[in-house]
């Protein structure tokens, strides 16, 4: 067959267009009029152009479909089975009764959580005394002018406390006071309060609120004991409130001549900063019974066995 020129032409002219496509495949170039349309991060690189075939990349390389986001089937709750609940009895009843009278007649847990508020708050307010006389002390000491309050204030502590200014320089009456200002543990506390009362269960407990078996010689401040010896004329106080029980037992530690070995035994404890324990203390209780020293036998026995020595705070504040 012999080409024409025309042929020739035409033929230069589709070599030439298929040419420029396979070299335009070789680098990674398609162009629009394929209809693929792909972005330029899908642009793969196309194979050697040997055959000049367009080249259509694999299918996993297609960019997918956006679809809705299909939430996960929920697997059904299971629902948790209740055990079968037994009807209650008038014996189940009887016993759930049983149990909860045993674990509330407790007296000894009654007694304590009765008057511990109370010594802690009598404590305290002594304990706050304490500080300020310390201070008034240190002002003392340090040659400053007191004001009229801390005069006045330290007369009515003195009145309280039996320990009279007349005749006597501030700094000692300070000293003197500091000895008898001081707490009483709650472990001796405690321990008088359970011998005395039978753990709260006495009548003078009950009808008095006398915890500590104080005495009275005024008729219409006391219960008249029911034992009585016909040649005796006291009877045990009444109070107001078990409070109030607390703070004449402590002040009279704090006060009474009787139990100035007592306070002798704290002050040493307080010069050589120990804690002022109710064990030690015990030791100064000697006349507060007729059972000498049988009845601080038995009081130190009753801090002993109900382990009431931790109730007792070491290095307590306000040392001197």
């Amino acid at each position: 067959m012999q080409f024409t020129n025309k042929h020739k032409l035409i033929l230069f002219f589709i070599l030439l267009i298929m040419g420029s496509n396979a070299i335009a495949q070789g680098y990674g170039y398609y162009p629009p009029s394929y209809g693929y349309g792909f972005p330029p991060q899908y642009h793969y690189p196309a194979p050697p152009p040997a055959y000049g075939y367009p080249y259509y990349p694999p299918a996993r390389f297609y960019p997918a479909p956006q679809q809705a986001a299909i939430p996960p089937a929920t697997a059904p709750v299971k629902q948790t089975e209740q055990p079968e609940t037994k009807p209650v009895t008038k014996k189940t009843s009887k016993n759930l009764k049983k149990k909860v009278s045993v674990s509330s007649s407790n007296k000894k847990q009654k007694f304590i959580d009765l008057l511990m508020p109370y010594i802690d708050q009598e404590n305290q307010r002594i304990l706050a005394d304490r500080q300020w006389l310390n201070e008034l002390s240190f002002k003392v000491q340090s040659q400053y002018a007191l004001s009229e309050n801390d005069r006045t204030k330290l007369r009515l502590i003195g009145k309280a406390y039996k320990v009279s200014m007349d005749s006597k320089s501030t700094a000692e009456t300070i000293d003197r006071l500091l000895r008898r200002v001081d707490i009483i543990p709650a472990s001796l506390t405690l321990a008088q309060a359970a011998n005395e009362t039978g753990w709260g269960t006495s009548r003078f407990a009950k009808e008095a609120n006398n915890y500590f078996g104080i005495w009275t010689y005024e008729a219409d401040k006391g219960l008249k004991p029911k034992n009585r010896e016909l040649d005796k004329k006291h009877y045990v106080r009444k109070f107001a409130s078990p409070a109030a029980s607390v703070t004449f037992y402590m002040k009279l530690l704090n006060t009474h001549p009787a139990y100035k070995e007592l306070r002798i035994i704290r002050h040493s404890l307080r010069q050589k900063n120990r804690n002022i324990s109710g064990i030690q203390l015990a030791q100064g209780l000697e006349k507060y019974s007729a059972k000498g020293n049988e009845y601080i036998k038995l009081i130190t026995l009753l801090i002993t066995q109900n382990q009431w020595a931790q109730l007792d705070t070491e290095l307590q504040t306000a040392s001197s």
